[in-house]
């Protein structure tokens, strides 16, 4: 492939439901949005042979020429080993992640895996390891480091200009329509009301703010955290959001409070929860940093600042405006997709970023289950 070439995808992931995340993951890349000519996807992997057909049908007529389709646990090895495919695309449960990234590897193809990484430390470290035997970039999708706000926090941290930092405190929200977490979840999410599925409030709210978190702090040096089930049994809704009549036992956590420290010295307060639907007068996601000559405050609509941009940033008491538009959903994952097409050059989290904020993670779950307060390594 030669450097002006476009990077060819096959996406693991990719259906015909609109409701896929991984249709909105590549939404950025097909016709006629701008980096149409940085990628052209190529081939497809789902469940089965017919919706993988459906798939294929659906997007040959999206981008303008033949895509490929390729269905089952066999064909995640297909799609790597395909010739017209550069990098492999993997958008589904993370139960999944490991079958699905493992023959990309093998096949030395660079891979894109959508957080989490995996469902648990071991995966996570075994998949890194594994690339990194094999020569092979993989990278993570943690598009919060595209995030305009966080890329000026992390200017003015680095500018001094707060001085030393001495803590930052955090509160994030997790209403029910998002169909995971609380009083209430979706049927295409029933796998996440399992504590050890790695689709928690921890992997997947937390793990996305956490990547952020470590970029602009530095690392965390021990922590101290407590779960709760609040809602130890969940109503489910279809995929119009309307009841069903039935509910799911739920062992996965719907609060988490933890307190820490990082490596420099500063602590941390953190309170996540999944909450019944947001009233007025509540404010979903609150971050506040402090240092000696001044503080940051952040405000949001989700305590998901990684798709959701923040509706207000006070930097030492003045209101920060970015210059660009900006557009949720798809505005930081875009961004991220034109950082990866830099090759070497981008910005963009890989395997062993996924592994430095998995071991967080981690911490945090042994800690809250033991009682216990955690040091990382």
């Amino acid at each position: 492939m030669s450097p002006s070439s476009p990077i060819r995808l096959g996406v693991i992931g990719l259906s015909a439901s609109a409701g896929a995340w991984a249709n909105t993951l590549i939404a950025p890349l097909l016709p006629p949005a701008p980096l149409a000519s940085k990628y052209k996807l190529t081939a497809l992997c789902t469940r089965s042979a017919e919706s993988a057909a459906a798939a294929a049908d659906k997007f040959t007529k999206a981008v303008g020429h033949a895509v490929k389709a390729y269905h089952g646990q066999d064909g995640y090895a297909q799609i790597a080993n395909d010739p017209d495919v550069d990098l492999v695309v993997v958008s589904i449960k993370v139960s999944e992640h490991r079958a699905a990234t493992i023959p990309a590897i093998e096949a030395g193809k660079r891979v894109f895996v959508e957080w989490p990484l995996g469902k648990n430390i071991e995966e996570v470290e075994e998949l890194a390891e594994l690339a990194r035997r094999k020569g092979v970039q993989g990278i993570i999708g943690n598009q919060i480091r595209s995030s305009p706000a966080l890329l000026k926090i992390a200017e003015v941290l680095k500018s001094g200009a707060l001085g030393r930092i001495i803590g930052t405190s955090v509160i994030g929200c997790c209403p029910p329509n998002l169909g995971f977490w609380g009083p209430t979840i979706n049927e295409r999410n029933l796998y996440a009301a399992d504590a050890d599925c790695g689709a928690s409030m921890v992997d997947i709210s937390l793990g996305h703010f956490f990547a952020g978190l470590v970029t602009v702090m530095g690392d965390f040096a021990s922590v101290s955290a407590t779960y709760a089930t609040l809602y130890p049994e969940a109503e489910i809704l279809d995929d119009a959001g309307k009841p069903t009549g039935k509910k799911i036992a739920r062992t996965c956590e719907d609060q988490v409070a933890l307190t820490g420290t990082f490596t420099s010295g500063a602590l941390i307060s953190l309170h996540y929860r999944g909450v019944p639907p947001t009233e007025p007068g509540r404010v979903p996601f609150v971050w506040t940093i402090d240092g000696e000559d001044g503080a940051i405050t952040v405000e949001g609509p989700l305590p998901f600042v990684h798709i959701f941009h923040p509706t207000k940033v006070l930097i030492q008491g003045k209101e920060w405006v970015s210059e660009q538009k900006l557009v949720d959903w798809t505005g930081n994952i875009e961004a991220t997709w034109a950082e990866i097409a830099k090759g070497d050059e981008g910005r963009y989290s890989t395997f062993e970023d996924a592994v430095r904020v998995y071991k967080v993670i981690d911490a945090v779950r042994r800690s809250a289950r033991e009682g216990v307060r955690v040091n990382i390594n």
